[in-house]
């Protein structure tokens, strides 16, 4: 909900960098894995299972909050277009042509950006836990969902 507050009806860039918040995202399971490594309490075998499992779980969980995201976001979107095209139309004017305040990307433009970009990190940081992102099914989908046009396959990750 921050994303859509950050650049709903704002003239700010296409983001460029993933929000501050999703390193932390997977910081509990890292907390934990290391613990676990040092402690001897999971194998590294083990370990990877844990951390494919709770990164699937939570690549779901991303998944339909993006989903809703995007979802609210085009809807806004669509009503917005609309308002301003009944008020083209009261004023005599055309709403396609002439346009000044269509500059740049939208706001849905810069907001999908923003959740590829953060999807991005949270697959690397799901690689730094030694997981291949790629390989989880929650994962395809959770990029499905933000990967530009054109862009659908899953990146690759380097794992740890």
């Amino acid at each position: 909900k921050g994303i859509t507050a950050t650049f709903r009806m704002t003239n700010k860039p296409l983001p460029t960098r993933h929000s501050h918040f999703v390193p932390g995202a997977v910081a509990p399971l890292r907390q934990f894995l290391e613990l676990s490594a040092k402690r001897k309490n999971l194998t590294p075998e083990s370990a990877r299972q844990v951390a494919a499992a709770v990164g699937e779980y939570v690549s779901g969980k991303y998944t339909e909050m993006a989903s809703e995201l995007v979802a609210g976001v085009k809807k806004t979107e669509a009503s917005l277009n609309r308002l301003k095209d009944r008020r083209a139309a009261k004023e005599g004017g055309s709403a396609a042509g002439g346009d000044d305040g269509e500059k740049g990307p939208s706001d849905t433009d810069k907001i999908c950006k923003q959740l590829t970009l953060d999807v991005v990190e949270f697959g690397t940081q799901l690689a730094k836990l030694g997981t291949d992102p790629g390989r989880s099914e929650k994962f395809k989908e959770l990029w499905a969902l933000v990967a530009p046009e054109g862009e659908k396959q899953v990146p690759v990750f380097l794992t740890a």
